[in-house]
């Protein structure tokens, strides 16, 4: 008993306290109004970034002069990033990034494989570079439960899954 009473007392000074300062004006923290904000930021030079899939029976290089790539040594850079651009299977994609201004490409990013990433960077001078970034994975363990009432793959995409898996992500866990 003794205890509720000391908190209802406590309760009302905290009140009584806050009545106070809200009367005054004064507060003895920083209020949200006060707090210095930055400035918006405005884009002022974006980007256009177009993907293009690599077709059967096309090599790298039609498909790079196609979105506009010129002055690309790619067997120079392929033999410094130690890949073979003849091996790439139709399918692989290509993100192409071009600049708002003269429409220039200026990154061409792919991903040959499950665990590396190539891009290939213009600098100002026209002349071009290649960087390869490993891809790192994370296994993680996701648990999802229904019951079956038709096939295993309308249950999972049906079911009340983990929320970081999308309909398709789910769909593929059948197989």
């Amino acid at each position: 008993m003794a205890q509720r009473a000391f908190r209802f007392l406590l309760a009302v000074g905290i009140l009584a306290t806050a009545a106070l300062f809200m009367a005054r004006g004064q507060w003895p923290w920083t209020r949200l109004s006060d707090v210095p904000t930055s400035a918006p930021i405005l884009v002022s030079s974006s980007f256009r970034l177009v993907r293009d899939t690599l077709q059967q029976g096309e090599t790298v290089g039609e498909l790079l002069r196609r979105e506009g790539v010129t002055g690309l040594d790619l067997a120079s850079i392929a033999r410094t990033l130690r890949f073979d651009p003849r091996l790439f299977k139709a399918g692989l994609v290509f993100s192409v990034r071009h600049d708002p201004g003269t429409n220039a490409p200026t990154h061409v990013d792919f991903r040959p494989n499950g665990d590396q990433r190539f891009s290939l960077i213009r600098a100002a001078s026209g002349a071009w570079t290649g960087a390869m970034q490993a891809v790192h994975w994370v296994t993680d363990t996701i648990r999802c439960a229904d019951d079956i009432q038709t096939t295993l793959s309308d249950a999972i995409d049906h079911t009340s899954c983990d929320p970081r898996l999308d309909r398709g992500e789910r769909i593929k866990l059948t197989y």
